[in-house]
């Protein structure tokens, strides 16, 4: 079931073949005018890290960026106001994990024609600071956790559209965060204390910085393990949320004659 729904998802994607062209050339530049700016940064504050390493940096953040994009408060704010909603409750699959696998198949589709092109062209371009395979591999089971951390963030915060009937503040709520306390655009190595303070007993930090610093050799075996550990518990502490606000969801839902 969740292949057919992966293999739809795909075919829908293919339909707009320009728009893909257009997203290419958007994030390609992105990525050039980030390492531009950070190549001139660097030339004053080379204690944090390399000009290598940054590379290495704004690149995984961009494969973060397409693998966690969501449209999960959007689409479930018009479902609902829509009614649509009912047909997804009534369906054999679970609403979660309908959306989730929507979602991801769709991040999937970006990163291979859009994601893997950029890296490629961009190992070409620009030096790629050198990576352990055991820092690659550690990573990519980090990436993983990441990956299923952000979508139950984003989820628990789109199950709130059942109250607010729009999605508008979950999407600015969502991107805000993200954008100041995961470390995408700016890595927390350049955070001032007080930022970087507050971004340590958040949970966003694992879902971009944490899994790259792990990739660019910055923690040792323990600590890595630690971060992926605090990433479970981070998920855990999310599926507990999901799972009391979609019990209230229920009883609003049943309360109404849904």
């Amino acid at each position: 079931m969740y292949f057919q729904l992966a293999k739809c998802v795909f075919s829908q994607h293919f339909q707009y073949r320009e728009s893909i062209f257009f997203q290419f050339i958007g994030q390609l530049l992105r990525l050039y005018i980030q390492i531009s700016i950070w190549k001139v940064l660097l030339q004053f504050r080379q204690e944090e890290m390399t000009f290598e390493e940054m590379v290495v940096y704004t690149t995984a953040s961009l494969i973060f960026w397409l693998l966690t994009q969501s449209e999960i408060t959007s689409s479930l704010s018009e479902k609902v106001r829509s009614g649509s909603i009912a047909i997804d409750l009534i369906r054999p699959i679970n609403l979660k994990w309908y959306t989730f696998w929507e979602q991801i198949s769709s991040n999937l589709f970006s990163l291979l024609f859009i994601g893997l092109p950029i890296v490629v062209i961009a190992g070409f371009v620009w030096p790629f600071a050198k990576m352990q395979p055991e820092y690659c591999l550690l990573f990519a089971v980090s990436c993983g956790l990441a990956v299923v951390l952000s979508f139950y963030f984003q989820y628990v915060i789109g199950l709130l559209v059942f109250w607010f009937k729009d999605g508008t503040y979950g999407r600015m709520l969502i991107g805000g965060l993200m954008e100041i306390f995961s470390g995408k655009t700016i890595p927390l190595w350049f955070y001032p204390l007080f930022l970087y303070k507050i971004c340590k007993v958040l949970p966003f930090r694992f879902m971009v910085y944490e899994p790259i610093a792990i990739l660019l050799g910055k923690y040792g075996r323990t600590e890595t393990f630690f971060i992926m550990g605090m990433q479970i518990l981070w998920i855990v502490v999310f599926w507990a949320a999901e799972k009391c606000i979609w019990h209230k969801v229920q009883v609003q839902i049943e309360v109404q004659g849904g």
